[in-house]
This record gives structure tokens, sequence and C-alpha cells, in this order.
């Protein structure tokens, strides 16, 4: 009976034991490329480099052999210090992630050569989560290039987290160029900047196609278009788009959203919670399609599509189309179409109200004056802060899902949230370098939420590693405890 009841015991352990060790290995079965500093290129040494990481995951390869072997679930590593690009990157149709060090450590410069990472993944079938974070790309400069493009036609998450984009002096660019084939593509972008010279022809953040878009903490500037969010297809699709704590300011339009599909019907939704968008100015030219007649937020729609859009707090103001303030614009090519905009507490200098059809919108002229440059002013992102007397300042609508602002402070600071992504701090200094609110925080009641976080696997690693620890450990003791008993057992008996 001992016997079983020992060999019951040490089969419960045993397969803790195989359990752990399986989840261990279940999230360590990935490729991980740690690639070198310096002087990019493609050659046959003892460094892996960018380039060479990317070409063996295009291959799905070890083309290089100093760098790993592909196994379609691959991060590339960037190390502390400055890659310098010799050239365009590979493309490659197999996905991988990128993740460096820090936005302040860990650089990638283009000097003026060419694309970053281009992902067209129409060729493959995976839902491989695909994550960008912690680095900063500058002097990507080309004719038709990109900073970050991942083009699906499967249900892959894109994440891009603490990265900056900047010096991207080049026409026909998007800067984050994210689309889909068919509707099940899900992106997140946060604490991201990107920053241009007004170039023509580019775009800061491109998303079409979308089932989910999720942007927050991000600020674009000097873009012909910052934001462009476009649903197209051939059946009836649903496409849902929330930007909050976000600044455009300096672009040629700061936001565009255009629904259109010439074979049937698309339901889209927009949801935008307190952004700044500020001093942008439509001269025309560039990209800009002409139903837009505003240098602000511009809401498009065609045949039998619909857009519905909800807006709170949101501060629009001195946006132009040409020398005259158009902070907004809703209109449609066909009568089939419509924009709704339900909006409350937004502010704006214009007549943004009467544009979206009477909604909530508190005017103020001249309140550009009590709004303060683009600077740091702590957190991830530059923002603009909001002066003494601003009208923004203890106005908005309290919105239980967005308890943070662009850098991470706390709202309310006042009697009530602040209009725009910057929260004015009261009687304190705010921290110099707060924590951003979680881009995973659920959004209203309807929303469908954020998609998951690339990269939390790392905690079933560290769960699978303890439960086999933990059961080693249970087992020698219990293997312990039963061969002393039994040696007790014994020594008595020959007594």
């Amino acid at each position: 009976m001992k016997v079983v009841k020992f060999a019951s015991r040490f089969l419960v352990l045993f397969i803790l034991i195989l359990f752990g060790i399986s989840l261990k290995s279940e999230v360590t079965n990935a490729a991980s490329f740690n690639v070198v500093g310096g002087t990019d290129g493609l050659s046959a040494d003892s460094n892996c480099t960018l380039s060479e990481a990317v070409q063996n995951i295009a291959d799905a390869a070890q083309t290089y052999s100093e760098c790993a072997t592909p196994d379609g679930n691959d991060t590339i590593n960037l190390p502390s210090g400055t890659i310098n690009l010799t050239g365009a990157l590979p493309i490659s149709t197999h996905p991988y992630s990128v993740v460096g060090t820090g936005v302040n450590n860990s650089i990638i410069d283009g000097a003026e050569t060419g694309s970053l990472f281009y992902e067209p993944l129409g060729t493959v079938t995976t839902s491989t989560p695909i994550l960008f974070k912690d680095f900063t790309a500058k002097n990507i400069d080309r004719s038709t290039g990109v900073c970050i493009s991942v083009s699906s036609s499967s249900s892959n998450s894109v994440a891009v987290q603490d990265a900056t984009f900047t010096g991207l002096n080049l026409q026909n660019c998007g800067r984050i160029a994210i689309g889909a084939a068919i509707y099940n593509l899900s992106t997140s972008i946060s604490n991201v900047s990107i920053s241009s010279d007004l170039t023509q022809n580019t775009v800061g953040i491109f998303a079409m196609k979308q089932a989910l878009t999720m942007i927050s903490n991000t600020t674009v500037t000097g873009e012909d278009m910052g934001m462009y969010f476009v649903s197209s297809d051939y059946t009836t699709s649903t496409s849902s788009y929330q930007i909050s704590n976000s600044t455009l300011t300096q672009n040629r339009l700061a936001m565009l959203f255009f629904i259109s599909d010439w074979f049937g019907s698309i339901n889209a939704i927009a949801n935008m919670y307190n952004n700044t968008i500020v001093n942008n100015t439509n001269s025309g030219g560039g990209s800009m399609p002409t139903l837009i007649n505003t240098g602000g937020i511009g809401f498009g729609t065609a045949n039998e599509d619909t857009l519905t859009v909800n807006m709170n707090n949101n501060l629009v103001v001195n946006n132009k189309l040409g020398s005259s303030l158009s902070n907004c614009y809703a209109g449609s090519t066909q009568e089939a179409a419509s924009v709704t905009v339900n909006s409350a507490k937004n502010l704006s200098d214009d007549t943004c109200a009467s544009k979206f059809g009477g909604s909530d919108f508190i005017n103020v002229s001249g309140a550009v004056s009590t709004i303060d440059a683009l600077s740091d002013n702590g957190g991830p992102v530059k923002t603009m802060a909001l002066l003494i007397g601003s009208p923004a300042l203890d106005q908005g609508q309290t919105l239980g899902f967005l308890t943070t602002d662009a850098r991470g402070i706390a709202r309310p600071q006042g009697a009530a949230y602040d209009i725009g992504a910057y929260e004015k701090t009261v009687g304190s200094t705010p921290d110099p370098d707060p924590v951003p609110e979680d881009p995973g925080n659920p959004g209203p009641p309807g929303n469908p939420g954020s998609p998951s976080t690339p990269g939390a696997p790392r905690t079933g690693k560290l769960i699978g590693a303890f439960l086999a620890s933990v059961s080693i450990i249970a087992l020698l003791v219990l293997v312990s405890k039963e061969v002393v008993e039994g040696r007790v057992k014994v020594s008595k008996s020959e007594k």
C-alpha cells in the first residue's frame, strides 16, 4: 500500500515537471537575432548585422551562418549604439519583430539610403504577433521608402511602442504603414514620435482595412497627413479606430478618415479622446483628397458606407485651409453615404459645431494663444502645454477608461479633465518621466478594446520555470523523506 502511495505521489510530481517544462518550451520556441552596431551590410564574417538577420528571415534559412536560423517566430534584438545602414533592408514575406534597448539607446541611421522594415505578408498564412519597440530610426530618405510597413492577409497583431522616427525627408513614404488584404489585422501604436520636414505625399501613420486600430500617446509633426485611416473592401465589413492622448501639429492635414467601398458597404467607428490637433495648415497639393476642405480633422465617405465618430475632450484649434480657419470637415461623395458625429466637451476656435451638425463643441476665438509650442514636458513624447487661463482647463468630461495624459500624468489635476492630450498639473511639479497610460486599457462600453501586446509570453516562461523548479524540489524532498523513513523502519526491524 505504501509503495502505491509513493508511486502515486511520484507520478503527480512527474506530471507537474513535464507541464512546467512544456510550458517553458512552448514560449521559448522562437529565434533571436542579436545584431551588432556600426556599419551595416551583407558580409561573411563573425558578426550578425541587421541586414543579414533580415535576409535570413526573408529566406527562411540560415543564409548567413553568423546569424540564427529563423523559425517563423523571430525577433531581432538591436544593440545599444548606432547601426549605420548602407542600403535598404531586405524585404521579407515572413514576419519578425524588432526590439531595442531604449528609444535613446538603440539608433538606426538610414544615412539617406532607403527603407527599413518592410513585411508584405500576403503570401504567408500566420497569426504571429509583430512588435517594434524601444528604438529610434532617423534619416530614412528615399523616393519610395517606408519606416515600418506591414501588410497582411492573416490575423496578425502589430504593435509599435516606445519608438521615434525623425529626419524622414522623402516623398511617397508611409512612416508607419500597416494594411490588410481583409479586415482581420489589429494594430496598437503607443508612445511613438514621428517628425518630418513637410515633404509631399507623406503620411505619419497609415492604417488601411483594419479590424481594430488603437493609437495612444503619439505625436506626429511635419507630415503631408498626420494620420490617414482608410476602409475599403468588397464585402460588408466593420472597422474600429481609437485615437487618444495624441498630438498632431505642423502637418498639412492632421487626420483623415475615408470610408469607401464600391461593391459592398462598410460600417466604421472612430473614437477620439483627449487629442491635441493644433496649427496644421492645408495649403493644397501633396496627397490631399479633393473632398477634404480642412487642415484639422476630415471625415469622408462614399457609396453606401457609414462612419460614426465619437469625440470627447479634443482640442482642435487654429487649423487652416489656406489662410482661413478650418478645423474640421465632414462630407460624402454620394447621398447614400453618411457621417454621424457624437461629441462632448471638445474645443475649437471656428464653426466645427455647425459642420458636424450641431455637435457639442466649445468655440472660443483666439484659443491658440493659450497653447504652448510643442516641447518636451516630460513623458515619452513631446506635448503642447496649456497655459494659465486656457479655456481648455477643467472643461473636459470624465472618461473612466483614460486616467492619464500623454505624459502619464493622472487625470484630473483640477476640478475636471483638461481638454487635449496635456493635463496641466496643479500645485506640484510633474514627474519628469511618468508611466503613461497602458494602451491595453479597455475603451468605453461597446469598444472592442485594444489588441494584446506581443511579448506577453515572457510571463508564461517564468511560470513554467517556476513550476518545474518547485516540482523538482518537492520531488527531492519526498524521495528523501521516503528514504529516511524506510531506513528508520529497517533499523527498527533489525532490532
